[in-house]
């Protein structure tokens, strides 16, 4: 592997953090803490910075929770292969942050039904419905509220963007990206 072609890529594409390996709790702690003082220090806004960190901890704790890689190694706590970027677009003068992981591809079309419900949102839907499933608990499930995507859409300023990219082995390449 070409680490410089590699490096030169990240630049380019605005990447600040990357992150590709085995997500566990512990893992999250440290990359949002590495996170956050990394935009402290170049003079990111904290509502901003709360906004990323929400997010990235969301993507993280998805990728540890549905991936279809995923290893139990206790009572609701799993570590799981995945990827998560931190970055700045240029061109859009925003934030992003995008996490990728396999998932089982019988989950694909529930997912994409959910993040097309959710895209078709304003922020008055969002935050009403939001409220409605922490109220009745509907989406709950053995890992928590299941209300990530919707937290993700709500620190969000664009539409979630998201692919599957379907394999012959009954697993899909599940991408999200979060402009904040």
């Amino acid at each position: 592997m070409d680490m410089y072609q590699l490096r030169k890529l990240l630049e380019k594409e605005g990447i600040i953090f990357s992150f590709s390996g085995t997500i566990s709790q512990s893992i999250v702690s440290s990359v949002a803490e590495t996170i956050e003082q990394e935009l402290i220090s170049v003079g990111t806004g904290t509502t901003i910075i709360h906004n990323i960190f929400a997010v990235l901890t969301e993507q993280m704790q998805n990728i540890m929770s549905h991936s279809q890689d995923k290893v139990k190694k206790a009572a609701n706590i799993y570590e799981s292969p995945g990827i998560t970027l931190v970055g700045y677009d240029k061109h859009k003068e925003k934030y992003f942050v995008s996490s990728a992981n396999m998932i089982n591809s019988d989950a694909q079309p529930g997912i994409e039904k959910n993040l097309q419900n959710i895209n078709s949102m304003d922020a008055v839907q969002l935050k009403q419905h939001y409220k409605e499933l922490r109220r009745s608990g509907e989406s709950m499930h053995a890992r928590g509220a299941g209300l990530g995507f919707l937290e993700m859409a709500r620190k969000s300023s664009e539409p979630l963007k998201y692919d599957f990219r379907e394999l012959n082995t009954g697993q899909s390449f599940f991408e999200i990206c979060v402009y904040i």
